[in-house]
């Protein structure tokens, strides 16, 4: 931890830092339309990085812990988390996914955000570990490993349990249209105004 604080103070990179804006995942490359954005944070808990998304937006969509829902969209959030990392390599991440028993116990997992908020793991995409069964450790919320595989954790009460980065997803409904406005030249409500003005002499003079 030592080092990360150093290489922080050196390369001027906060300990919570958004490094790079939110990366589009375009429905012509196959995705999904929404916006992924990698948040270095090496002191969120699940529950700090779940909060701090939920307070985020981006161009008027909303921000969520990520969810994942296909081989696909995994390997883009693992693209984007290693490509915005300042010092090579690779971080264990968070993701939405957690145990819906209380800590200790094992229930149902399921997302616990976002659009999919609720919906449970059972027949779902899932990526764990060697195939391991979910919560087969005891955990109560998953994170992705540098691989791309999903691991479970516990929650801790005193310390809050894993603390790591995260990966906030920004969600596009299909119907809107989030494209930054353009706007006019200064110049040109005064052009259109001359334009106008030319116009009435001209008749006038007719």
């Amino acid at each position: 931890m030592v080092t990360r604080v150093l290489l922080a103070a050196v390369f001027g990179v906060a300990a919570t830092a958004s490094l790079a804006l939110p990366v589009q995942w375009t429905v012509e490359d196959g995705g999904n339309g929404h916006w992924y954005e990698y948040i270095l944070d090496w002191n969120a808990s699940w529950y700090d990085a779940a909060e701090d998304a939920a307070a985020r937006s981006y161009m008027g969509a909303a921000g969520d812990l990520v969810t994942i829902t296909s081989a696909e969209e995994n390997a883009f959030v693992r693209q984007i988390a290693d490509a915005q990392y300042p010092w090579g390599g690779s971080t264990n991440i968070h993701i939405g996914l957690r145990d819906t028993a209380e800590f200790g116990q094992q229930g149902t997992w399921e997302w616990a955000v976002g659009p999919e908020a609720g919906d449970s793991q059972d027949g779902g995409y899932t990526n764990w570990t060697n195939g391991q069964a979910p919560g087969i450790w005891g955990g109560d919320y998953a994170m992705m490993n540098t691989s791309g595989t999903w691991f479970d954790t516990y929650f801790d009460e005193a310390t809050g349990g894993y603390r790591a980065p995260y990966v906030v997803e920004y969600s596009v409904a299909p119907s809107e249209d989030l494209s930054p406005a353009i706007p006019l030249p200064a110049s040109l409500p005064l052009l259109a105004a001359a334009l106008a003005g030319v116009t009435v002499a001209r008749r006038r003079r007719r």
